[in-house]
């Protein structure tokens, strides 16, 4: 039975709209996305470790430079004077030399000392010389370094109130032992091979005599060393 006040529905709203095939395209892709993702992540590598300290690197290595800054006691024995006592004073020395082997390194040094004795007599001593190094590292993993010397030199001892001076010369030997400290190279050089380096030391030099009896000096010091390894 039709009511008076009602109306007709029309037909439209009982037909249903048809789907673009563009829109299940899109929401089959949107499902998709969260499927892919997760299998993705079970299949991905797991992340790269996160890198360590840097690697140790080699610090005796390279051109170097060196300086050494001693406080001398020589012992001379001259024709002229008579020396009983030992003479005390300064000594240092310049080295310019490279890096052959890992435990190796070859070098040229001029090393001097000025020394005093004052009992008795006044004497003071003045000796140098010039000498090829072998400087050897016989620890790898620590820095002390023994170094070998041989080379020619000479010198002379004066006293006051006497006019002329008493000398020596010949062949020329040394030895000498120390330690090598390279303070802030992980900061400033932590890749870079080399760095500057400081460390105490003690040295033995010798001018030989030409025969027994003849014009000799011996010379024993303690100081400081420093330099620089400028590496590969």
């Amino acid at each position: 039975m039709r009511l008076p006040c009602s109306h007709p529905v029309p037909a439209v709203l009982h037909r249903r709209r048809p789907v673009h095939p563009a829109r299940h395209a899109i929401c089959a892709a949107v499902a998709f996305v969260p499927v892919l993702s997760a299998a993705t992540a079970r299949a991905a590598p797991p992340s790269a470790a996160t890198p360590g300290p840097a690697p140790a690197v080699p610090r005796f290595s390279g051109w170097h430079l060196r300086a050494d800054l001693d406080a001398g006691l020589g012992f001379a024995r001259v024709r002229e004077l008579s020396t009983p006592h030992p003479l005390l004073g300064p000594a240092g020395s310049l080295a310019v030399g490279q890096v052959v082997l890992p435990w190796l390194a070859l070098g040229l040094r001029v090393w001097g000392q000025i020394g005093y004795a004052n009992p008795g007599a006044r004497q003071r001593l003045a000796q140098g010389a010039v000498l090829l190094d072998g400087t050897f590292r016989p620890i790898p993993k620590a820095q002390l370094l023994l170094r070998a010397s041989v080379g020619v030199g000479g010198g002379a001892v004066r006293e006051d109130g006497r006019s002329g001076r008493s000398g020596f010369g010949g062949p020329v030997f040394g030895l000498d032992l120390g330690y090598a400290f390279f303070p802030g190279v992980r900061r400033y050089r932590p890749y870079r091979e080399g760095g500057f380096f400081v460390g105490p030391h003690v040295g033995y030099t010798v001018a030989t005599p030409a025969a027994r009896g003849r014009p000799m000096a011996h010379t024993i010091s303690v100081g400081i060393a420093t330099g620089f390894f400028f590496g590969e």
